[in-house]
């Protein structure tokens, strides 16, 4: 006998199984949707350098930001991703 799907009402409003995309990170999103990559990355890495200088910048916080975007990552995205994180890191 087959469960019938029709009224089946999911919790996860994510798309294709994903854990769905936070409010703030949609305007993130849009914001920088029209940029290129080199631009993206040399945005971030700005902001991150002002978020060290000022004393803001949190290693947990970039770790929960990844975790957070890389289900909604290609494997090179997270690849490029990664190593971005290196870069930061290591700075």
């Amino acid at each position: 006998m087959a469960r019938e799907l029709k009224n089946y009402k999911c919790k996860n409003k994510g798309t294709d199984g994903l854990p769905p995309i936070p409010d703030e990170l949609k305007a993130g999103i849009d914001k920088y949707k029209d940029m290129g990559e080199d631009a993206l990355v040399g945005q971030l890495l700005s902001k991150v350098a002002e978020s060290k200088r000022s004393g803001t910048y949190s290693s947990a916080e970039l770790a929960g930001f990844v975790k957070m975007v890389s289900p909604h990552l290609t494997k090179p995205q997270k690849e490029k991703l990664k190593r971005l994180v290196g870069v930061i890191e290591n700075e």
